[in-house]
């Protein structure tokens, strides 16, 4: 490949993402979970680097050139513990503290399969990089009492393929390019009630909402690596929706004339994408490859949707332009044990609620995070890593609260324990 080429097919991956069609998603904050081992001790700022199969279909193909030997498997469990509270506000030093209270659940963010045929390097994957969940009491007292109980979560599974191909930037140096393609699965379950009122002015309002839908996903990804320098580009183009179903109802009943009010609707046209991205990344390994610095930014484009066809239940979702940035550092301590550290943005894709909603949206938490593991070598071909990450912040969110749609305070703090292992055969 020519350089003129090279620098054409740079602009056409920018094109595409500055000049594409709308993209939707779930994603509220799109770094709330890391992938993989190495990429999740690093803060996410993976682009430009390699070494992590199980993360590198996700972050950029174009890396799995680069991390080529036959068989390497890998698979990363996080066990997250959430600390989620909406409509009141933690003390600063609250959560932290409420850390070693209830429990933490399984959630096998990403597991790979790596192997090569002539000149190609092909990868199966599974990843989970949206979940968020919450339970509990919203407001409680002598008027109100209102609880919600919500299940957001997807599921991404496909397959990668990457190729070397010529450098013009002089001897010594490589590029790749990769491609990823997932099918996605996004599930949403909602189930809120409130209670306003005391005696004959008692209303109660039940409301449920179940959301499956599916898409496609592609995922484009350039590396190069010259020296002690890596340069990576990663493109998420704007994905295809295959189908989407969802079910709705809410009640309301008045006491005073003891009536009920209902709304029932089923198999309701549904709709969920993932937002474009565009991910730029730079990173840099000491010569004697004992210490590797890394930096990402990645760059999300604006959209405006409803989820759901006519109906009663839909919801706007509005994702803002924004950026986020991620730092990350590793030190092969000695032939056996490797210790990373990253920090990282997890900014919010959707804007503060208004002071007077009139429909539910997207709630806005903007947050940071650090992350940390270690990796031991348990053997020449095989390894195993612990480690965790955090992110957390304050915002809003739309909740129905005394009867009505209002925007309340929201605390957001995620603690993530990570596990992992891999193996060449």
């Amino acid at each position: 490949m020519k350089s003129p080429n090279l620098r054409r097919g740079l602009a056409i991956m920018a094109g595409l993402f500055l000049f594409h069609p709308p993209a939707l998603a779930a994603f509220s904050n799109p770094n709330s979970l890391l992938l993989g081992e190495r990429a999740a001790g690093m803060g996410g700022a993976f682009t430009a680097l390699s070494g992590d199969p199980a993360a590198l279909p996700y972050y950029n193909p174009g890396g799995l050139v680069f991390d080529a030997a036959p068989g390497v498997s890998a698979s990363a469990s996080a066990y997250v513990r959430s600390n989620t509270q909406i409509g009141e506000q933690d003390q600063k030093l609250e959560s932290p503290e409420r850390i070693n209270r209830g429990f933490f659940r399984s959630v096998p963010i990403s597991s790979s399969a790596l192997t090569n045929w002539r000149d190609l390097v092909f990868a199966m994957s599974i990843i989970v990089p949206d979940h968020e969940q919450f339970s509990g009491v919203l407001r409680s007292d002598s008027q109100v009492n209102a609880t919600l109980s919500q299940t957001d979560e997807s599921i991404w599974v496909g397959a990668s393929a990457a190729r070397e191909l010529s450098s013009p930037f002089g001897e010594g140096s490589r590029q790749s390019v990769g491609v990823s393609l997932y099918y996605t699965a996004r599930s949403l379950h909602r189930t809120a009630t409130d209670r306003s009122g005391t005696g004959a002015s008692t209303v109660i309002t039940l409301e449920e909402k179940y959301l499956v839908a599916n898409s496609v996903v592609g995922i484009l990804g350039w590396q190069l690596e010259q020296g002690s320098w890596r340069w990576g580009v990663s493109l998420r183009p704007p994905s295809l929706p295959y189908s989407g179903e969802a079910t709705y109802s809410r009640s309301r009943t008045v006491a005073s004339t003891d009536t009920t009010t209902r709304i029932a609707e089923s198999r309701v046209s549904a709709r969920d994408r993932v937002p474009s991205r565009l991910a730029v990344g730079l990173g840099w390994q000491h010569p004697n490859g004992r210490e590797v610095f890394s930096v990402d930014l990645q760059f999300q484009d604006e959209v405006d949707y409803r989820d759901m066809d006519q109906s009663s239940g839909a919801e706007r979702t509005y994702f803002r332009r924004m950026t986020n940035i991620a730092f990350g550092y590793e030190n092969k301590l000695d032939a056996k044990w490797t210790f990373r550290l990253g920090a990282y943005t997890n900014r919010s894709t959707h804007e503060g609620p208004s002071d007077q909603p009139i429909e539910r949206t997207g709630d806005q938490v903007d947050q940071l995070g650090w992350s940390a593991n270690l990796r031991y070598a348990t053997s020449p071909n095989t390894f195993t890593t612990f480690g965790g990450f955090y992110s957390g912040g304050r915002g809003t969110s739309v909740q129905r609260i005394g009867d009505a749609l209002i925007t309340v305070p929201k605390s957001q703090h995620q603690y993530v324990m990570l596990v992992s292992s891999g193996f060449r055969f």
